[in-house]
């Protein structure tokens, strides 16, 4: 599909009078501002409301904690405003709504007289469920405990891959008053870039992975099966199943997707033990009872 194709800014004359916040960090590698400026100009055209805050020197991820600090300012503050509640037109509105509360009220106590006979059978019922639920929960932490251990010892392999000494310029490239540029360099191994592409393919080698239960607890971990340089490695306990991996990379996705910050954030720059601190204490995909050892997936 060409970009043009993919384009929404011909569904801007649909949103005449509708409210927008927008946010752009002017050094943006991938976002670029003329796309805001283009998006702007049919807001205006299509007489839509529209907010810009501009983030200078600010890349497609805010580095800087005051900017961090601001954006979620900002971003609260209006959706505050947004869903603000109507205030009531009079006091009689008022009152109309003190009495269709108060039968609502009363409804639901005369449902509650005829609900006590089958509370003991509710509550049976209701405990069987929870015990189900729980049991469904804990492996579905395991898979994603699992997929985020697993997705870390393969951001950090893919990185190890490249040249340390090779260097990529980034930030903004403005003149500053003084004629100066504020660019820096910094590892092209990992620059925000090159992360972004080991993030696209990452979850494509889930596949080398099988699934463990230890005996005494039932809990899965998951071990690749697939070793990088040709040795031989122990697969009698591993389970090697088409559907074990097909869950771990949908979770691994789900993963990359809704943490692409964090992931970002931990691979720009050198960290001891990032999957304790990524998957355990960040993202709180991996609870404490599971112990596992740092080298270990």
């Amino acid at each position: 599909m060409s970009s043009q194709a993919a384009s929404l800014l011909d569904d801007v004359v649909n949103l005449k009078d509708k409210n927008f916040l927008l946010l752009h960090g002017t050094a943006d590698a991938h976002v670029h501002f003329q796309h805001t400026a283009e998006l702007i100009d049919h807001l205006v055209a299509a007489k839509a409301n529209y907010s810009l805050q501009v983030y200078p020197d600010e890349g497609h991820i805010l580095r800087w904690s005051h900017s961090d600090q601001h954006f979620r300012r900002t971003l609260r503050n209006d959706l505050l405003d947004c869903l603000a509640p109507m205030p009531p037109r009079n006091g009689t509105e008022w009152n109309e709504n003190l009495h269709i509360f108060v039968a609502v009220a009363e409804i639901h106590k005369q449902q509650m007289k005829m609900w006590y006979p089958l509370q003991s059978l509710a509550q049976c019922v209701l405990l069987v469920l929870l015990v189900s639920h729980c049991q469904g929960a804990r492996k579905d932490q395991d898979l994603k405990c699992g997929a985020c251990r697993a997705m870390v010892d393969e951001m950090e392999w893919a990185i190890s891959q490249v040249d340390p000494k090779k260097m990529i310029q980034t930030g903004s490239f403005r003149i500053n008053p003084d004629g100066s540029q504020s660019i820096r360099e910094v590892p092209l191994a990992r620059s925000e870039g090159n992360l972004l592409e080991l993030m696209e393919e990452v979850c494509e080698r889930m596949k080398d992975y099988g699934e463990l239960v230890d005996p005494t607890t039932s809990r899965k971990t998951y071990e690749r099966f697939t070793s990088r340089d040709g040795k031989p490695m122990d697969l009698s306990e591993a389970k090697l199943d088409s559907r074990v991996t097909s869950s771990l990379k949908y979770a691994c996705e789900t993963i990359v997707e809704q943490h692409e910050d964090e992931v970002i954030e931990f691979f720009a720059h050198e960290s001891d033990n990032v999957k304790d601190k990524l998957c355990s204490n960040r993202t709180d995909l991996c609870d404490h009872a599971l112990q596992i050892p740092h080298d270990e997936l």
